[in-house]
C-alpha cells in the first residue's frame, strides 16, 4: 500500500506492509522505492514517529543510492572506476601488458590489456569474459557446498541467466538459474539465493511450508535478503 511521508519541505512515497512482527523495518531499494514493514497493531502515529526518527538515515540512503546508480550506469571500464566483486568494493585499474587478463587484489581489480589503456570496448570484453568465468566457478562451488550441507539428493543443473527482477529461479527439470549480477554480492548472499532455490525442490510455491523450510536452513534470511536488495538490487 503506497503512502506519502512528509517532513519539512520534503515528500517521500513509500510502500507500507503490515506483518506479524514486533519491530519496524525500513529499506530503500536501488530503484529508490521505499519499503516499510510495520507491526500489525502499529498506529498511523507510530508509523509517522518512526519515519521522523529515521529521516536523516532515509535521506542519506537515497543520496548514496543515487550516487551508486550513477557510477554503475556510467561505467566506461577505465582506471579509477568502482566495481563490486563478492560483496567488496574494488577500484578498477587498467594496465598495459602482453598477457591479457584480470587479477584481484585487496581493494583493486587489475585489468591487463595488450591494446591502448583507454580502449574501453576491448577492456569491456576482457572484463566480461573474466566475469562470466567467475560466475560459473563461484556459483558451481557454492551450489555444491549447499548440496552437501543439506544432503539434497536431487542434483539440479545450474544455468547463468540474466534476469531483470530476480536473483534466481527454479524451473522444471531441476534447473536453477542464477543472475550473473549476483557475483557482485557476498558469498553469504549467494548462499541465501541458492538455498532459496533449493527449497523449491520440496516446495514449488512460496507458501508457509516453503518459508518454514527456508527459515530452518537460514534463520536470518530476511536480513540477508534486505541487504542484498538494498545494495545490489
Amino acid at each position: 500500500m503506497d503512502r506519502i511521508f512528509r517532513y519539512g519541505s520534503r515528500q517521500y512515497k513509500y510502500d507500507l506492509e503490515r506483518l506479524d512482527r514486533k519491530t519496524f523495518s525500513l529499506i530503500v531499494l536501488p530503484n529508490l522505492k521505499i519499503k516499510l514493514k510495520a507491526p500489525i497493531r502499529a498506529t498511523d502515529e507510530d508509523i509517522e514517529l518512526f519515519l521522523k526518527k529515521k529521516w536523516i538515515w532515509l535521506n542519506k540512503q537515497i543520496n548514496e543510492l543515487k550516487r551508486y546508480k550513477k557510477i554503475t550506469h556510467e561505467r566506461e571500464f577505465v582506471s579509477g572506476e568502482s566495481v563490486y566483486y563478492l560483496g567488496r568494493q574494488h577500484m578498477l585499474k587498467i594496465e598495459r601488458g602482453k598477457n591479457e587478463g584480470i587479477k584481484v587484489i585487496p581493494g583493486a581489480i587489475i585489468l591487463t590489456t595488450s591494446k591502448q589503456i583507454r580502449d574501453t570496448n576491448h577492456n569491456r570484453s576482457i572484463y566480461k569474459k573474466w566475469y562470466t568465468e567467475k560466475c560459473e566457478l563461484v556459483f558451481k562451488k557454492e551450489l555444491c557446498a549447499a548440496l552437501k550441507e543439506y544432503d539434497i539428493h536431487i542434483i539440479p543443473k545450474l544455468r547463468i541467466r540474466e534476469m531483470k527482477s530476480r536473483w534466481g529461479s527454479y524451473q522444471k527439470g531441476n534447473i536453477i538459474n542464477l543472475n550473473p549480477k549476483l557475483l557482485q554480492a557476498s558469498k553469504t548472499m549467494i548462499h541465501y539465493v541458492i538455498t532459496h532455490e533449493l527449497c523449491h525442490i520440496e516446495h514449488k510455491n512460496h507458501d508457509s511450508d516453503f518459508f518454514f523450510l527456508l527459515e530452518s536452513r537460514i534463520p536470518d534470511w530476511r536480513k540477508i535478503k534486505d541487504e542484498l536488495e538494498l545494495k545490489f538490487g
